[in-house]
């Protein structure tokens, strides 16, 4: 499993502002981009990357932390997690894996960090045996409680609303 972390204060990705000249992104967009990219290119340099790109069945977990604003009432970060999530899998295509269309399953967290903001990234290659298929006609295991049950090997819980996916996390977030 590969990690990194990224020291730097994430933003999310901002929508594009379209003109008859061209698209245009927000400056913090641009400016998170432009350093996150320096700063992948000097961990390339320096060995920490991997030699060859990933290009196969990606897993990825995301930890996020978010340096808190002087003044805010928010118990979590501003912004829209999978907005956070977009810039930052962009920014290593080319330096971790081919493309993030290989990205099969991801999961991410959001929080306010204790002092400067910082990305976590966990990547694993799945192979045939963490893969679970999702079989037709599939009974809870139990129908007590909350949920109406976890579902034996699909990675799914049934809640009120629909399904939610438990991810397995890397043995690092499993506290989180």
């Amino acid at each position: 499993m590969l990690h990194l972390r990224l020291n730097l204060n994430p933003v999310p990705a901002s929508r594009p502002r379209v003109t008859r000249w061209g698209a245009f992104y927000g400056k913090r967009h641009q400016a998170f981009r432009e350093e996150a990219l320096a700063l992948l290119e000097n961990m390339r340099e320096q060995g920490n990357l991997p030699k060859n790109l990933l290009s196969g069945r990606l897993q990825v977990w995301v930890f996020i932390q978010v340096k808190k604003p002087k003044t805010s009432k928010l118990d979590i970060p501003r912004g829209d997690i999978d907005n956070y999530l977009k810039l930052i899998l962009d920014c290593c295509t080319g330096f971790v894996w081919e493309d993030d269309i290989h990205i099969e399953e991801v999961c991410g967290y959001k929080c306010f960090a204790t002092d400067t903001g910082s990305i976590d990234l966990w990547v694993k290659e799945r192979n045939d045996e963490t893969i679970r298929p999702i079989q037709e006609n599939i009974q809870p295991t139990h129908t007590e409680g909350f949920g109406s049950g976890t579902y034996e090997g699909t990675g799914f819980y049934l809640c009120p609303r629909g399904f939610v996916t438990i991810p397995n996390l890397p043995p690092c977030c499993e506290n989180i």
